[in-house]
């Protein structure tokens, strides 16, 4: 799905305290946090103009491409020239299953990852998502260009558990 943005916002939080002995040093260290990300319409830091979602899944053990700078919904297509969140969320619960971002080859997206590199994406929970979320705010975004464009995900896991793997993508962006 595809629109124009007028508002996005996204709750992130992140509420717990722990302390543990590492080796024989002892650290202690507390979470706390409460971040909200909102983005209104325009090309500046802390703003876009376009939203897409994308909802879909993967065949265990294979691979398929997004192109940032071709993206079909409802009312048309984008083509993004910078994100400014990207959103990834591995709807499966079954240990093991992953869903691995990058090392797309030719145009690879390497806004936030070098070439070649990858994030692996871990299934969800009931109580938590599997998921990456990064967050570019500021005016230029992390580019996408003709040379910077394919957005790979591939998947490791069970086929016989899991013969595929659902996903939700969301992007934020300017065009």
């Amino acid at each position: 799905m595809t629109t124009s943005l007028n508002t996005f916002k996204s709750t992130f939080s992140i509420v717990g305290a722990s302390s543990q002995t590492i080796a024989t040093m002892p650290s202690t260290y507390s979470v706390t946090g409460n971040y909200n990300l909102s983005y209104s319409n325009g090309s500046t830091a802390d703003t876009a103009d376009d939203m897409v979602y994308i909802s879909g899944s993967i065949t265990t053990g294979s691979t398929t491409t997004i192109d940032l700078t071709n993206l079909t919904g409802p009312w048309g297509t984008v083509s993004l020239t910078g994100l400014k969140a990207l959103i990834i969320v591995n709807l499966c619960q079954l240990d093991g299953n992953v869903i691995i971002v990058g090392a797309a080859g030719s145009n690879e997206w390497d806004g936030v990852l070098s070439n070649g590199g990858t994030i692996t994406i871990y299934p969800s929970t009931d109580t938590n998502p599997g998921l990456c979320y990064l967050s570019m705010p500021n005016t230029t975004a992390a580019p996408v260009s003709d040379i910077s464009k394919i957005l790979k995900l591939s998947t490791v896991g069970d086929s016989t558990a899991a013969p595929t793997i659902p996903y939700i993508i969301a992007l934020v962006g300017l065009h």
